[in-house]
């Protein structure tokens, strides 16, 4: 008897033991499985997709365009561009070709913006809005993007210090692989050596991020805004911060929503153009079919297939080459020798010189003689140098083995003079200017005497 209840007993938490893991399985099976890597999919409600973005740019504005399969230089029009944003999502480069490019470029002078979100530019675009001097001509195909590995950054907007004159408001983005699980990611920036003082059109940091709990000084710029006539172009090279993980109230709370409209804030826009063509390399353009030799053929072709016809054929070539030969020789007229054509470049660039001069603009011929050295340094010896102090002076000694003293002098007069013209009610004399203009002269003088020295 006691045998028997024992066993009962047994069968009973073996089968309370069975409904537990038959109901833990049954419940794990309801649960919702997402995708934890970065897709980057348009229309998709993984955690990394774009979907969540595009219906908050589409309740946002008056009108919403999708371009779905036109490209555009297709449909792309700068009829009311002042009132029209372009949006560009992706994870790889938008696929341009150099029609897209020019058709952007007229849409932004036509005074359009367009946001552009993709870890690398197009070279077609870059290559169309920039010159070849320009630094950020060549910023994709040189691969002078950078990452940085971290499972939490915070980022910001410099704009909001320059407004507020405080510190800029910061929002954290945190790469989770799970529910509650968080990985290393690769944040996209581009170092702030790339971009060069003085090039046109200027490009400007406009968003950058931080470490959480690291150098509060150490910031990288990923946010970048591009004046093209009268409108402005912004690259961020972060999409996953656009992402439906970041911008749902669900996982994120408002922190995705409140950056996407401090995002937004510098557009008015009233129509927003959704570029999802561009994710995608354009069709390949099949060569044409074979021609047939069943068609008719074609005059030449029934002319040398006579024999009368094909020898009266080369009668005629042969009388018209003789003619050309012997007969227009003789009436050919003579060819005047033409005058040696003179550059007047430099005479240009004497008068302008000379009308600087006479306006008693010492001053800006000052800073245009410094901008000319800069660039000089630039292009022969690849320095971009920031700061004129002694560390300077080393690089430019070393780089162009000119005399240390002389490079010195011109440094330490330059910043002499651009402090006293700092200063309100301050003029420079011409004679300075002269005075100026002979050192950074004797700095060339220098470099041609070295170049003409016979190489041992």
């Amino acid at each position: 008897m006691e045998q028997k209840k024992n066993s009962s007993l047994l069968y009973i938490v073996i089968a309370v033991l069975l409904l537990g893991v038959l109901a833990y399985f049954f419940a794990s099976s309801r649960e919702v499985k997402y995708q934890w890597w970065p897709s980057m999919e348009h229309a998709e409600a993984e955690p990394y997709d774009f979907k969540l973005l595009e219906e908050l740019l589409k309740i946002s504005v008056d009108s919403f365009e999708r371009y779905e399969n036109k490209r555009i230089d297709e449909q792309l029009s700068t009829a009311n561009a002042e009132n029209s944003l372009y949006v560009f999502i992706g994870a790889g480069e938008p696929y341009y070709s150099a029609q897209d490019a020019e058709k952007l470029k007229a849409f932004l002078e036509a005074g359009g913006n367009a946001l552009i979100v993709a870890i690398e530019p197009s070279d077609s675009l870059f290559y169309t809005l920039f010159e070849s001097y320009h630094c950020f001509y060549s910023l994709a195909t040189d691969y002078r993007h950078s990452s940085m590995s971290s499972k939490q950054v915070l980022a910001g907007f410099y704009a909001d210090e320059y407004d507020d004159g405080e510190n800029a408001e910061l929002y954290p983005f945190a790469y989770k692989t799970g529910v509650k699980d968080t990985g290393e990611y690769y944040w996209t920036y581009i170092p702030d050596y790339n971009i060069c003082p003085g090039d046109e059109p200027a490009v400007v940091e406009a968003g950058f991020y931080q470490l959480e709990g690291g150098i509060s000084d150490m910031r990288y710029p990923y946010l970048f805004a591009i004046e093209v006539g009268e409108g402005r172009l912004y690259w961020h090279s972060n999409p996953i911060m656009l992402t439906n993980l970041y911008l749902s109230q669900n996982t994120n709370g408002t922190v995705g929503y409140n950056y996407l409209q401090r995002l937004l804030q510098p557009f008015s826009a009233k129509k927003i153009i959704w570029d999802y063509a561009s994710t995608n390399p354009r069709p390949y353009e099949y060569p044409r079919s074979p021609q047939r030799y069943d068609k008719p053929p074609t005059p030449m072709e029934y002319v040398f297939s006579q024999p009368a016809l094909r020898w009266a054929w080369l009668l005629l070539l042969v009388g018209a080459f003789s003619y050309a030969l012997f007969g227009a020789k003789r009436r050919q007229q003579q060819i005047e020798v033409l005058p040696k054509n003179h550059n007047t470049s430099l005479g240009f660039v004497k008068t302008i010189s000379r009308l600087y001069f006479q306006r008693q603009s010492h001053g800006l011929i000052f800073e245009k003689i410094m901008q000319i050295f800069h660039s000089h340094l630039r292009k022969r010896y690849g320095l971009n140098i920031k700061n004129w102090d002694n560390l300077a002076a080393q690089q430019i000694a070393q780089r162009s083995e000119i005399d240390y003293k002389i490079i010195e002098e011109i440094l330490e007069r330059y910043n002499h003079l651009s402090s006293q013209l700092a200063k309100p009610n301050v003029t420079m004399s011409a004679e300075t200017l002269n005075n100026f203009y002979l050192l950074v002269q004797k700095f060339y003088e220098a470099e041609e005497t070295r170049r003409q020295q016979p190489t041992a």
